[in-house]
């Protein structure tokens, strides 16, 4: 003998807004230097992450790596900094619910040799 259970669903899905909740800082290196730009996203609901530098989409090269360390983790590694590293970065998370950001400034200064 079976019995029938009916359950009832709402008909409109709930998509949480992700959050940041931990942003970019304002990050001053050497030259050559490593430098790890890194923030963590909270929410239930699945995002979409993207980087930008002066409002340019960031893409990954031999120097450049984005890294996704898990529990809502990401990282932006630049190796070998240059003085055209310089400038602001900004983290943009995503999803059908709207978007957030955040945003930090990376200086890059010269080596001084003696």
């Amino acid at each position: 003998m079976y019995t029938v259970v009916r359950l009832k669903f709402p008909l409109t899905c709930s998509i949480e807004l992700p959050a940041f909740t931990k942003e970019l800082h304002d990050v001053t290196v050497t030259e050559r230097d490593t430098v790890t730009l890194e923030v963590v996203v909270s929410g239930d609901s699945p995002y979409e992450l993207e980087w930008f530098k002066n409002a340019v989409d960031v893409t990954e090269s031999d120097r450049v790596s984005f890294v996704r360390q898990g529990e809502g983790k990401h990282a932006l590694i630049i190796r070998d900094c240059e003085d055209d590293d310089t400038g602001e970065y900004c983290c943009v998370a995503q999803n059908e619910a709207g978007r957030v950001a955040c945003a930090g400034w990376l200086n890059v200064e010269g080596r001084f040799y003696c």
